[in-house]
C-alpha cells in the first residue's frame, strides 16, 4: 500500500530544516521533497509506503494534470492538497508555463514574470478561478474512484463558499491555512508551514481516515 499525496509546495515541504539551504538563506529543490512535511509523516503513521509528488509553485491546473499523469495501484491511498485558486499555468508538449501573484510581486526573480503581469491584469477573473477548480476536482475525483483504495481532497487556504456547482460531494475537509497560524513558528522563509502544522495537518489527516474506515485503518 503506498501514500500518494499531490499539492503544492505545502506538500513538497518548501523551507523545512532538510530542505531549507541556510547559506543561500531559500530552499534547495534539489535535495527533493522534505521528509517533515506532512506525507510522510501522515505515511507513518499508516505504515505504508510514502510517494510525494507535490511540485513548489504548483497551480490546481498543474496538479489535475500530475495526478492524470500518474501511475495508480488498486490499494493506493490518494491525498490532495489543491492550492490557491488564482494561480495559472500553460501546459506546452514538452513543458509547462507557470503563471503566479509572485512573479508579479517579484519580476527580476522569474522567467515568466512578464507573462504574470500580462495575464493577471487582462485575464485573470476569480470567479472563473474557482469554476475551473472544481471542474478539475471534480474529474479527479471520478478519474481515481474506481482506481485507488481512498481519495480525500483537501486544500491550502477556504473556498468561496458561493460558487454554484456541484462538487460531486466532494468537500475538503482540512485546510492547511487553520494550522499555518496555530502551530507556529513557521517554515525557516516565515512564510510557509512549519514542521509543527506539517505534524498536526498529517495527525489530523490520518484521524479521519481511521474514523472513516475503521475496519482497515484501525
Amino acid at each position: 500500500m503506498r501514500l500518494v499525496a499531490f499539492g503544492c509546495s505545502q506538500t513538497w515541504g518548501s523551507a523545512l530544516p532538510d530542505v531549507w539551504g541556510i547559506k543561500e538563506n531559500q530552499t534547495i529543490h534539489e535535495r527533493g521533497v522534505s521528509k517533515y512535511a506532512w506525507p510522510k509523516l501522515l505515511a507513518n503513521k499508516l505504515d505504508v509506503e510514502c510517494v510525494n509528488l507535490g511540485i513548489a509553485g504548483a497551480s490546481n491546473k498543474e496538479i489535475w494534470y500530475n495526478i492524470l499523469h500518474t501511475t495508480f495501484y488498486k490499494n493506493d491511498i490518494v491525498i490532495i492538497l489543491w492550492t490557491h485558486s488564482e494561480r495559472f499555468c500553460f501546459i506546452h508538449k514538452n513543458k509547462i508555463m507557470t503563471l503566479g501573484t509572485w512573479m508579479v510581486a517579484n519580476p527580476t526573480a522569474y522567467r515568466t514574470s512578464e507573462q504574470s503581469k500580462i495575464f493577471y491584469k487582462h485575464l485573470y477573473n476569480e470567479y472563473d478561478m474557482l469554476l475551473d477548480f472544481y471542474l478539475r476536482a471534480n474529474h479527479i475525483q471520478t478519474f481515481l474512484q474506481n482506481k485507488v483504495e481512498l481519495i480525500k481532497h483537501n486544500a491550502v487556504c477556504r473556498l468561496e463558499p458561493d460558487v454554484n456547482v456541484d462538487w460531486n460531494n466532494i468537500k475538503s475537509s482540512l485546510f492547511m491555512e487553520d494550522f499555518l497560524e496555530q502551530y507556529l513558528p513557521k517554515a525557516l522563509d516565515g512564510s510557509h508551514p512549519g514542521t509543527g502544522a506539517h505534524e498536526a495537518f498529517a495527525t489530523a489527516i490520518y484521524n479521519e481516515i481511521k474514523d472513516e474506515n475503521p475496519e482497515k485503518f484501525n
